[in-house]
């Protein structure tokens, strides 16, 4: 499962506007609520035909949200925005399932950028990010994992950066396990 779709659901589920919050489970993925609404007031016939254009690609709805930040366009991964007042909650995703120790430096980098170029275009809106670090970290790796685990406190505690910041350490290794066997019983 994607971890961005993973972790807007589970703003969804935890009471946020559903039609607010992107990417949605089904396309248009990222939209505001605002067009929708408007689409919902026409006639039956052209709801369908500008439901079906938004979704050809190139024309309409997006698969991902590209905000305009202060220095760059940075693709936020879970956006809660109205049209009115723009994004009021933005949280950057970061995945790392393997090869701990040789890109855990660059996520945590590209991360701090990330939000200071957020922040300083949006300063009013709130800020975060989940990191999802395999929990082979912690056997395979386990100075760097808790290396990682003081970075990420770090991101948090400046005024101009991330409002909040959360670590998930997913149980991934049973799981593929299972679908390797499952996938090796079916080949012939």
């Amino acid at each position: 499962m994607a971890f961005d779709v993973w972790v807007s659901y589970e703003l969804r589920r935890a009471g946020f506007d559903a039609d607010r919050v992107w990417p949605r489970p089904i396309a248009p993925r990222v939209m505001p609520a605002e067009v929708l609404q408007f689409i919902q007031t026409l006639p039956k016939r052209d709801q369908t035909r500008l439901h079906a254009r938004i979704l050809s690609k190139g024309s309409g709805g997006s698969a991902s949200a590209n905000l305009l930040g202060k220095n760059y366009v940075k693709q936020v991964d879970v956006v809660m925005s109205s049209w009115a007042t723009g994004p009021e909650l933005m949280i950057s995703t970061k995945r790392m399932d393997s090869s701990f120790g040789k890109n855990a430096a660059n996520r945590v980098e590209e991360s701090y950028g990330d939000a200071k170029n957020l922040r300083l275009r949006y300063p009013r809106s709130a800020l975060g990010f989940v990191y999802g670090l395999s929990s082979a970290a912690l056997t395979e790796e386990p100075d760097i994992a808790l290396w990682l685990v003081d970075l990420l406190g770090k991101l948090g505690r400046e005024d101009d950066a991330y409002d909040a910041v959360a670590l998930v350490i997913p149980d991934i290794t049973q799981t593929c396990s299972k679908r390797l066997v499952r996938v090796g019983a079916e080949s012939p």
